[in-house]
């Protein structure tokens, strides 16, 4: 389904052109190879049981449980407009906090999660002719370069390309908790200053639009391949024996709309996690006849969900 909202987050009518009916088809191709797969999670019971209270607190809800069947895509366009916006929504994975998602496993695989680092600061450089130099997130002042205040320098630097003022980030920035919000606003400006015209003027949902196309031009590519693929918006998660095809696609993409070039990052993955999330599978060899009897005398809560029977 192709949805086009106004500025008021309304769903409007409109008339599918030819660009519209070839995204309705490409969404079919992609639905469709996702309702083929088991996108579940791989988790121990108390692992399971420590999500769920996360989820539920960050919802003020006691009720809330991910739908492991809620696997098919849909993309939003925002103001009216098929030029701005047009990500794609509707992925259960996409509504879990980040750090689980390494927890996903398609098909009864591991997985790996890949990401566009600084995917809009590094759009916007290309866009201008402008050099990007180092680390988007990273400034001079190393004593201020640990995790946390990139972190706060990736959600400021969003909003200040989502805002059309400089007063309506500040003030966003504040509701969410930023006191520095001025200072770390002007911090960022310093260190994008090549590219400083494009915060405050909204230019975020037109940078949406341009990862929706890449994300969407990955997708079919490894749909082509064979593979099972799940957006993130500017990261893809697919089975880990899947990535070494991922990368040179997300690189080969990306180069085909930008002369710069992109900087790929692999994410945590269940693999390297310190537990025991192997023990459904231990050492047994998912072709064997004995598989499945090995599967239902070691249901965890997330397998039960997934198949009651």
């Amino acid at each position: 389904e192709i949805v086009i909202k106004n500025k008021k987050k309304q769903s409007i009518k409109y008339r599918a052109n030819r660009q519209i009916k070839q995204w309705k088809e490409n969404l079919i191709t992609i639905n469709n190879k996702l309702l083929s797969a088991r996108i579940c999670l791989d988790m121990e019971n108390e692992q399971y049981l420590n999500f769920i209270e996360r989820l539920n607190k960050d919802r003020d809800r006691v009720d809330y449980f991910p739908d492991f069947t809620s696997v098919t895509l849909h993309r939003v366009f925002n103001n009216s407009s098929i030029d701005e916006g047009g990500r794609f929504f509707g992925g259960w994975w996409q509504s879990i906090p980040r750090e689980y998602r390494k927890f996903i496993d398609i098909n009864y695989k591991p997985t790996e999660e890949v990401d566009y680092s600084g995917h809009h600061i590094r759009i916007l450089y290309s866009i201008d002719n402008k050099n990007l130099e180092g680390e988007p997130y990273e400034v001079e002042d190393e004593s201020r370069n640990t995790q946390e205040f990139i972190d706060e320098r990736k959600i400021a630097t969003l909003v200040m390309l989502n805002c059309s003022s400089y007063t309506e980030a500040h003030e966003t920035l504040k509701t969410m908790g930023y006191k520095s919000s001025k200072f770390l606003m002007n911090e960022i400006i310093h260190r994008h200053e090549p590219i400083k015209d494009n915060f405050f003027t909204g230019i975020g949902n037109k940078l949406m639009n341009e990862d929706s196309k890449i994300a969407e031009e990955v997708m079919l590519r490894m749909i082509k391949l064979g593979h099972v693929i799940l957006p993130v918006h500017d990261s893809f998660i697919v089975r880990n024996s899947a990535t070494f095809e991922l990368k040179p696609i997300m690189e080969d993409v990306f180069n085909k709309y930008y002369k710069n070039k992109t900087i790929l990052k692999t994410k945590e993955t269940s693999l390297e996690w310190d537990n025991e999330q192997t023990k459904i599978k231990g050492n047994t060899n998912l072709d064997d006849e004995n598989f499945l009897k090995h599967y239902n005398d070691n249901r965890t809560i997330v397998n039960s969900i997934w198949d009651p029977s």
